[in-house]
């Protein structure tokens, strides 16, 4: 028969086995704050293992303890009643207001006081971390004052499931005090994650929540080990409480995804290794494909063959409209590459709460190439297309002038202007925004574009009148510029197959089958845009002038 409580000696160990459960909920009922909770739980440890160290053996540990937790409570309320909004009585006619069990008046020796420090640092660690399928049930057992059997039923669980998640807390506990739990590097030395995205919100989801460190270091950490929440919270130095709140968050925003009990992070991140590896490469072919890319854009869009043909209105000089051609020509070999492969591989971009989008993350990396985006109209999920779109260059600031995004509203607005529509009873403020953008100008009182509009209709079918009347003669301007095009793409097609490689090699395993984001990852994290625009200005091809270069260079509305 094991010897009754009180007759066992009671050491730290034994302090931390039986007590250190019931002080929390106690220290729980009393304060409503997990926090507050932890550092009044320290406060009684404090007491009581200081008590211990000097050789004090109480004869009734746990009334002896109790009374310690309620004199420390008295403090603890009086010290903090002018920050509380109420407080929270406790009748002391009993113990007295404070007695002989508070903290002892004569300072503990420097060996004391290092136990003493330790022990409660341990403590805090621990009392952070209680899972929370063990918590529903300490509260209901502690707080509640329910039975066994009650628990079992509310939470549909067997009752031998009870006693083990009470069992498995108290020895949890027993042991924290003295185990190293050591927060992650993520918890002092958060890093920096960028994003690329692409497809449609209706919102502006996710950008409101990736630009969160905590979200940022959260996804990078599941990314790089799937984890369960308890090894989340470590790792970030959070509470488990709180991190379970943030964690079903980034699940229901689709950032997340959690398989079993670990969290996995729904798309790829780069790291800065295969960033620098992809970069050198392409840095490497880059003249020659930007080089290939001019003249396949002079031979098709500027030639004496094209010449009569109204293709555009020459509201920006044709130097500008280059930038807007050359970034789609970009664009046109990347999509021959990169998305060649598997043809049952969906190119959808995935359904998320706000819309159809996709991330891809960057782990922090010196970048000598500027990244150029792509940005357009929000919010025109389901409604009729308009083609307005700006290349958003980010180098000496450009990307600043113009602005994120527009409204489908106000891309409405700019292509009514474009076709010279009446603007009877559209709002003030889609005019300002357009102006304020430099898309459109006033002129006295009829507003105008000041942005490349491309005639692309126009142009298709007055060129299917030459191919119609001279078949040969559009067959060798074809071939002036098909060509040096296809030279590119083949040059693109082996970096392609490399940069493959390089992603394969380090994606993790919950996403080896995942074919649609390791393109995705292909496709967004080489940055040929922005290798390509900057060799086209070494060379001379496009050239900039913050004083003379239009604000709206980089943008153009379809036709």
């Amino acid at each position: 028969m094991a010897a009754p409580t009180d007759i066992l000696p009671f050491t730290a160990a034994r302090f931390a086995e039986t007590m250190l459960e019931p002080l929390f909920y106690f220290a729980m009922a009393r304060t409503h704050d997990e926090n507050e909770a932890a550092e009044l739980v320290s406060d009684i440890a404090e007491s009581v293992l200081t008590a211990l160290a000097r050789g004090t053996v109480p004869e009734h540990p746990h009334g002896w303890v109790w009374r310690i937790a309620k004199n420390r409570y008295a403090r603890y309320a009086a010290e903090r009643i002018h920050r509380r909004e109420s407080t929270f009585s406790l009748s002391m006619e009993e113990d007295g207001a404070f007695s002989q069990y508070d903290i002892p008046d004569a300072a503990p020796s420097p060996e004391e006081q290092l136990i003493l420090e330790e022990d409660l640092a341990a403590l805090r660690r621990t009392l952070a971390y209680i899972r929370s399928d063990w918590r529903q049930v300490l509260v209901a057992y502690y707080l509640e004052d329910k039975p066994i059997r009650q628990i079992a039923s509310e939470l549909s669980i067997p009752e031998g499931t009870v006693k083990t998640r009470l069992y498995q807390s108290r020895n949890y506990l027993k042991e924290g005090i003295y185990m190293a739990r050591t927060y992650g590097k993520l918890s002092y030395a958060p890093e920096n994650v960028n994003f690329s995205m692409s497809g449609y919100s209706s919102d502006q989801r996710p950008w409101n929540i990736i630009t969160h460190k905590l979200y940022e270091n959260i996804l990078l950490a599941a990314y790089r080990t799937p984890s369960t929440a308890e090894e989340l919270a470590l790792e970030m130095g959070i509470a488990l409480p709180y991190m379970e709140d943030e964690l079903e968050f980034l699940v229901r925003e689709s950032l997340l995804r959690k398989n079993g009990d670990k969290y996995e992070t729904g798309f790829m991140i780069l790291s800065a290794d295969a960033q620098a590896k992809l970069q050198e490469h392409l840095l490497q072919i880059t003249p020659k494909v930007t080089e290939l890319l001019t003249q396949a854009i002079e031979a098709e869009m500027f030639s004496d063959y094209t010449k009569d043909i109204p293709w555009h209105d020459g509201f920006i000089p044709e130097e500008e409209i280059r930038w807007v051609l050359l970034m789609r020509e970009v664009d046109y070999i990347g999509w021959e590459t990169y998305n060649k492969g598997d043809p049952n591989v969906s190119t959808d971009l995935p359904e998320r709460p706000s819309g159809r989008w996709n991330l891809l993350g960057f782990e922090d990396f010196h970048h000598d190439i500027p990244f150029v985006g792509q940005h357009g109209a929000m919010d025109g999920i389901g409604k009729r297309s308009i083609w307005f779109s700006q290349y958003k260059f980010n180098w000496n600031n450009i990307a600043n002038r113009t602005p994120l995004h527009l409204t489908y509203a106000e891309s409405e607005t700019l292509e009514s202007i474009c076709l010279g529509k009446d603007l009877t009873g559209v709002p003030e403020e889609h005019l300002t925004t357009l102006t304020d953008a430099g898309y459109i100008v006033q002129d006295g009182e009829i507003y105008r574009p000041s942005l490349f509009v491309f005639r692309r209709k126009a142009r298709e079918e007055a060129l299917a009148q030459k191919k119609a009347a001279d078949p040969e003669g559009y067959a060798a301007w074809e071939k002036t510029w098909r060509a040096p095009e296809a030279e590119a793409i083949a040059l693109m097609q082996s970096y392609t197959d490399f940069c493959r490689g390089i992603i394969a090699a380090e994606v993790p395993d919950f996403l080896k089958d995942d074919r649609f984001q390791q393109d995705f990852a292909l496709s967004n994290g080489t940055n040929l845009r922005g290798a390509v625009f900057l060799e086209a200005l070494k060379t001379g091809y496009i050239s900039y002038d913050p004083e003379k270069t239009s604000q709206s260079a980089g943008a153009f509305i379809n036709l």
